[in-house]
């Protein structure tokens, strides 16, 4: 999610403790949208994120959290 973090210049918010310990491993392209690498994600786990724009600054956010 760092990676990603500075990548797409977006803040990531674990919404629960258990999303904030899984790992990730995989080959993507830096010219992927964000929103094709959360997809991804989200297909091959049990993590979903939800984009918020952020009022203050205009920036995206990215909660995270897991299902059970």
């Amino acid at each position: 999610m760092e990676k990603l973090r500075r990548w797409y210049d977006v803040d990531f918010k674990f919404e629960n403790p258990s999303a904030a310990n899984c790992t990730f491993t995989g080959v993507v392209k830096k010219d992927q949208t964000l929103e094709y690498l959360l997809d991804l994600i989200s297909k091959t786990s049990n993590v979903k994120f939800e984009m918020v724009k952020m009022p203050k600054n205009n920036k995206k956010m990215i909660k995270i959290r897991k299902n059970q």
